[in-house]
């Protein structure tokens, strides 16, 4: 399996498949080969992204409707070049599972600033999650082209 940048928040079915929606769009853009996969802390499996992320990246011409949540697995993250969190403290819970595990550990970073879940908001809260990975991940996506 190729590896890839794995984006974790809780359950998967917002931000962090907003950002690997984004990601992939960039890459794929830019023309490099790297792609993005993400899963949630607590995702329930199989369940399709909400209806807010799928309007949100609609915005940006991508189609999510496919997108099924997946829980965090160590088998995920060993094919992670970098597992990048929403928040600093999804990043410090998942540095406190892998304890014992300090090759995944070094591999635990968070966006900066701490993307906001839109979970349960309207509209404009899924806009303006979109729009902080939108400006993050254009600029991860070219370091890395």
């Amino acid at each position: 399996m190729k590896p890839y940048i794995l984006f974790v928040c809780n359950s998967n079915t917002c931000a962090s498949a907003m950002a690997e929606a984004l990601f992939n769009h960039y890459a794929e853009k830019s023309g490099i080969t790297l792609r993005a996969r993400s899963c949630g802390l607590d995702a329930k499996e199989g369940l399709p992204a909400s209806y807010g992320a799928m309007e949100a990246m609609e915005a940006y011409g991508i189609d999510i409707s496919a997108h099924k949540t997946e829980r965090i697995s160590i088998d995920l993250m060993k094919n992670a070049l970098m597992i990048i969190t929403m928040t600093t403290e999804q990043a410090q819970y998942l540095t406190a599972l892998l304890e014992h595990s300090p090759e995944l550990k070094k591999r635990v970073s968070a966006l900066e600033p701490d993307v906001p879940d839109p979970y349960g908001g309207d509209e404009s809260d899924y806009r303006r999650t979109a729009a902080m990975l939108d400006e993050v991940l254009s600029a991860l996506a070219e370091a890395n082209a």
